[in-house]
């Protein structure tokens, strides 16, 4: 090969190298980020450069959120670390190895390593045990997911807040205290949100026996609140056919029952074609006096009139005639 041919081809396997290596040679971050992102990046290095630490991880958070850029997360690790914030330091720094590692070079991933060997030195590695499972958790105001197993973070030496909410439970918020770096166990239980109680109304005859979930209750009235759900309510009385049924009452709410028994070896609840002046057995009468009470248009005497008598008895007027009745001595003038 004559020597002209030989310079060209040393020129051509130059040029090639060149070209090579310029492909290969990695893009800085700033050449990665364009638009807004890359102007919160360079404030953020100004920032850095400035000794600004709080402000420029800032900056770098909101390049991130611009970018979703993994390798921005070895700059938020280096900002937490010099400002002793050991524990968000590791927890920012292992993201960058994990979404990263496919853009980062086996000196990048050492040096990360290595910073992570060192800044567990100063951390502590906490246990975090929540019941029930499924509650959401904050540290300081920072979102660390759900909770559905112990859960290990890393911790600064010194007091922070843990916040847990979960759906039907009273939202727990509680000071924790690191006193030393290594391992330090903690446990949380969630209080279920009490129910609010529930109030019933029974009325019924004068001689009724009252009886809830198989406990006395009362006699004739009882009026008082209970636990929301399903209740066993029974009424017996001498010379009458006893009630019972089950009632359920909400949470809050207030439920009337006016039930009068029927004589013994007759129906437990009429008809509801038969016209009669008792109501059908756990009939509901809200916002209506409970004795006495009329149902198409009969006023209900039978189990209740001396009782409703008594109750309502004018004052005698001297000199008034008096009849007797079935009801006792009525004075009309």
């Amino acid at each position: 090969m004559s020597k002209p041919s030989r310079v060209r081809g040393m020129c051509i396997v130059l040029l090639a190298s060149s070209l090579a290596f310029a492909q290969a040679k990695p893009k800085t971050l700033g050449e990665e980020l364009s638009g807004p992102a890359r102007e919160s990046f360079e404030q953020a290095k100004d920032l850095f450069e400035a000794a600004d630490f709080g402000t420029a991880h800032a900056k770098y958070k909101e390049a991130y959120a611009l970018s979703k850029n993994p390798r921005l997360l070895w700059n938020l690790a280096a900002c937490s670390a010099r400002q002793k914030r050991y524990a968000q330091a590791i927890t920012e720094a292992e993201r960058y190895l994990a979404d990263g590692r496919a853009k980062l070079t086996a000196d990048q991933i050492a040096k990360a390593e290595t910073a992570l060997t060192d800044w567990r030195a100063f951390v502590a590695t906490a246990t975090l045990t929540v019941t029930p499972s499924g509650a959401e958790l904050r540290i300081d105001d920072e979102a660390r997911g759900v909770v559905n197993a112990p859960v290990s973070v890393y911790l600064d030496v010194g007091k922070h807040e843990v916040h847990l909410e979960r759906a039907g439970h009273e939202p727990l918020a509680q000071a924790l205290v690191i006193r030393e770096v290594g391992k330090a166990s903690f446990t949380f239980a969630l209080k279920p949100i009490a129910a609010a109680p529930a109030r019933l109304v029974v009325n019924t005859d004068l001689e009724g026996t009252i009886e809830l979930d198989g406990k006395p209750a009362g006699k004739g009235l009882f009026e008082g609140t209970i636990a929301p759900g399903a209740h066993r309510l029974r009424i017996a009385a001498p010379g009458k056919a006893p009630y019972e049924n089950t009632i359920e009452v909400a949470a809050g709410a207030t439920k009337q029952l006016t039930i009068s028994l029927t004589a013994a070896g007759g129906p437990l609840a009429p008809a509801a074609s038969t016209p009669v002046a008792t109501a059908p057995p756990d009939e509901e009468r809200k916002g209506a006096a409970w004795w006495p009470w009329a149902v198409g248009g009969a006023v209900l005497a039978a189990g209740a009139g001396v009782g409703g008598y008594y109750l309502f008895k004018p004052e005698p007027t001297p000199g008034a005639a008096a009849y007797l009745g079935t009801l006792g001595s009525v004075e009309v003038r």
